[in-house]
């Protein structure tokens, strides 16, 4: 226990620590974790407990512990309420003798993959969530020594972004009986589907990538709306600038 408690403060203070190498143990989750989601417009929060992972999106981000709880996860803490010892039950005791949780960031490069893990260096509490930095969690068995390694971290990502995701646009003439014609141009290149709106309000059938005005169209604005997916990348939607008042 006491080398448990050693490595634990030399992650909340950044301190370099070295233990002896953990034994052949392993942690033994209680709890299922939430399932995956596929689009985040705030911060990705991947958790990881030695068996199990799940890639979630946080709404709310101020730190790491409101984007965890955000991201629908339910937290266990330690005496004091320092330390996060249970994720959605995981390990089943919160004593820090079934495992303890490790916290790590990984940013989003340029062309939509993602950088390394790296450990925090800071406790959750403390560090503020960034869109573009995603937040990680990985349950360790409780003689893991540290400093940590790569080996260490969450064994999976956030899905990628597409590398160019420009808004769509509308080509064709805003009058009734026209035709317009959506088009996307993200890349790499995905699957698309298509949504047209009618000054905001959806049009019932309008899911082609063109679209003819109707008469309930006159004197109205037509946006779309194109959604971009792709295995292993994020799904994203778009939204096109609207057209001119349909004559």
């Amino acid at each position: 226990m006491k080398k448990v408690l050693t490595a634990l403060l030399g992650v909340a203070l950044g301190a370099s620590l070295t233990l002896a190498a953990p034994a052949a143990e392993a942690v033994a989750p209680a709890g299922k974790l939430p399932s995956k989601a596929n689009s985040c417009a705030g911060v990705w929060v991947v958790v990881d407990t030695g068996t199990a992972t799940t890639v979630r999106c946080a709404t709310k981000y101020s730190t790491g512990l409101e984007a965890l709880k955000s991201a629908g996860f339910t937290l266990g803490m330690g005496e004091g309420g320092g330390f996060v010892c249970q994720i959605n039950a995981n390990p089943s005791k919160c004593d820090y003798t079934a495992g303890w949780w490790s916290y790590w960031h990984a940013t989003q490069n340029a062309d939509g993959t993602w950088g390394a893990w790296s450990d925090s260096q800071k406790g959750a509490g403390e560090v503020k969530g960034v869109k573009g930095v995603a937040e990680g969690w990985r349950l360790l068995p409780p003689t893991s020594p540290y400093p940590l390694t790569s080996a260490q971290a969450p064994s999976v990502k956030p899905p990628k972004g597409f590398a160019k995701a420009p808004v769509p646009t509308i080509s064709g003439t805003a009058k009734v009986g026209s035709k317009l014609t959506a088009k996307a141009a993200f890349s790499p290149k995905p699957s698309y589907t298509y949504q047209w709106y009618r000054s905001g309000k959806k049009i019932s059938g309008a899911v082609k990538s063109t679209y003819k005005l109707a008469k309930a169209d006159k004197g109205k604005k037509i946006t779309v709306t194109v959604t971009a997916s792709k295995s292993g990348y994020a799904t994203t939607a778009k939204t096109s600038k609207a057209t001119a008042a349909v004559k």
